[in-house]
């Protein structure tokens, strides 16, 4: 079983005070779950764009930090969206 890339344990704390309604965590896990080789397969693609559905994408993200003061494992939660993005947009 391969080490997950982001640490990322879902609480959920980033999401409540993120204005653009992104879905870290399940974008964390997403991630976490297919971004593993070089190139998204169309599942993961799917499984992203089903979790997206009527919420902020990856790349919605502004950079303002908020969700970042809010993460107990003090994720770098903009970096690892603009890798999110770059891997299922």
């Amino acid at each position: 079983m391969r080490e997950n890339a982001i640490s990322c344990i879902g609480c959920g704390r980033c999401s409540l005070v993120c204005g653009r309604d992104i879905a870290i965590p399940e974008y964390f896990r997403l991630y976490n779950e297919y971004a593993g080789g070089a190139q998204v397969s169309e599942e993961g693609k799917s499984a992203y764009r089903e979790a997206a559905n009527g919420r902020g994408l990856a790349s919605d993200c502004i950079y303002c930090g908020s969700c970042e003061s809010r993460c107990p494992q003090r994720i770098e939660v903009t970096l690892w969206l603009m890798r999110v993005a770059e891997a299922f947009e």
